[in-house]
């Protein structure tokens, strides 16, 4: 890290709000697309001999003399439900853990502890320059930041206990205001509501303390392994940052549960899928890396023209979205393979038909479908527009 004077703080930062400001450090740090991370990791697992199930939910565990020895899950499509037999079963669940842990010891205490965190997204004029604004301490004493994003700015972050965990987390009004306020004492340009393009909340699924807190920003990030008394291997808390180490102290425990054979691990140094060094990170599609000139020729040089001026989106990369990631649903595409919904809710809605079109193009579905789609995408969306 570097410490700046006032001046070299304004240069770097011309947003800056300068009454009171005294210099700043410089340091740096790390940013990626989480979606495309999980994407790229599912499609390398894939490549690796891994089987992958999109749209299945585990509804019970299977146990032969006290022992997990499988699972029953059920397609969510089709209803049909089905028996898998597994010498060992791993929990990596997320903020949904406990569920599965009930599954197997129904009078278990919680092992997750949920925290959510609430992001708002601005126009890139909020920020005015390259790099990111961190500050250390806010009015209840977290961390606020400003980061440059796909364009756009994303401003937050909150750290509110949550009791029920959902697959649609919603914003509450006072993290919203928490960010606004503190956002607008360090910007010359003052975010208000009207400013803001979506708004999203994530939960994170922290492990549990022993003795009861309320302060979640207290509860430690680091994972844990659990292994319980019938086999049921639970992955809990941790983040993205140590993915990798949760994934083979995971399989590593996963090994000595089902009798496998000792190996060292082969993934420590394994180039992803689709890796290129130096990709452009002006091009919308650097996210993508070796694969850029596939999803290019899915259709004709005008299906690469994007959808929307506010955000990358292409007919071609909807075409590749669905023929080879598994992306069955409006939502899969707009939220779930690209950042549409995260960067601008409404122009995500003002496209979405568009992208049923296609979709349904490409999955041979009628006019039905599309209706249908539009109808649970809208219902989605709501909760990203203030």
């Amino acid at each position: 890290s570097t410490l700046l004077n006032k001046e070299e703080t304004i240069a770097l930062i011309n947003n800056v709000k300068q009454e009171g400001l005294k210099g700043g450090v410089i340091y740096h740090d790390g940013q990626f697309d989480d979606s495309r991370m999980a994407i790229t990791l599912a499609l390398t697992a894939t490549e690796l001999g891994a089987t992958l199930l999109n749209y299945t939910e585990v509804v019970a565990l299977n146990k032969e003399n006290d022992l997990i020895s499988g699972l029953e899950l059920i397609d969510q499509e089709t209803g049909v439900k089905h028996h898998i037999k597994a010498g060992a079963v791993v929990n990596a669940t997320g903020v949904f853990s406990d569920q599965i842990v009930k599954m197997d010891q129904p009078n278990a205490k919680p092992l997750i502890r949920p925290s959510q965190g609430v992001h708002l997204v601005l126009e890139r004029t909020f920020l005015d320059g390259p790099h990111a604004i961190m500050i250390p301490h806010t009015s209840d004493g977290r961390v606020l930041f400003a980061v440059p994003w796909h364009n756009h700015v994303v401003v937050g972050t909150t750290d509110t206990p949550i009791d029920n965990s959902s697959d649609e987390p919603t914003a509450l009004e006072d993290e919203i205001s928490f960010i606004l306020e503190n956002a607008s004492e360090y910007m010359t340009k003052k975010p208000r509501r009207a400013d803001v393009k979506s708004v999203f909340a994530g939960l994170r699924p922290l492990a549990a303390q022993q003795e009861n807190s309320t302060q979640t920003k207290e509860i430690s990030r680091h994972h844990k392994v659990n292994v319980s008394t019938s086999g049921l291997i639970s992955v809990l808390g941790g983040k993205w940052t140590t993915y990798r180490k949760m994934g083979e102290d995971t399989i590593n425990t996963a090994a000595i549960v089902g009798g496998l054979k000792e190996q060292k691990s082969k993934t420590r140094k394994l180039k992803l899928h689709g890796y290129v060094q130096d990709g452009d990170l002006d091009d919308p599609l650097h996210v993508y890396g070796s694969e850029r000139s596939k999803i290019e020729s899915m259709g004709e040089s005008k299906d690469n023209e994007s959808l929307s001026n506010k955000f990358y989106i292409s007919k071609n990369l909807i075409l590749w979205s669905v023929t080879e990631e598994m992306a069955i649903h409006i939502e899969d595409i707009l939220a779930r393979r690209t950042r549409c919904l995260f960067l601008d809710a409404k122009e995500t809605l003002r496209i979405a038909p568009k992208v049923a079109e296609i979709m349904a193009g490409a999955l041979d579905k009628d006019e039905d479908w599309i209706a249908q789609e539009l109808k649970n995408f809208n219902l989605i969306s709501k909760n990203y527009i203030l």
